[in-house]
């Protein structure tokens, strides 16, 4: 049970970094959120979800692919 809360954790932790990388891209960037959604080819909503850290409605797999649309490198 303790291994199972600390992969939670590892996981709960993952993902709001995962989310905070595209925070910081909209600061860096002073772009909105429309523009950035519209760059990645996302749902405007599903991206305001993902920079409020609604991170209980995505799985790491699907952060990550998000992600890597911001940094293809």
């Amino acid at each position: 049970r303790i291994c199972y809360l600390g992969m939670l954790r590892r996981t709960h932790k993952l993902k709001y970094a995962l989310c905070q990388k595209f925070v910081v891209y909209l600061l860096e960037n002073k772009t909105s959120q429309a523009e950035l959604a519209r760059k990645l080819n996302m749902d405007t909503a599903r991206l305001n979800e993902i920079v409020k850290y609604k991170i209980d409605l995505f799985t790491v797999d699907k952060l990550i692919e998000f992600a890597q649309r911001l940094d293809p490198n």
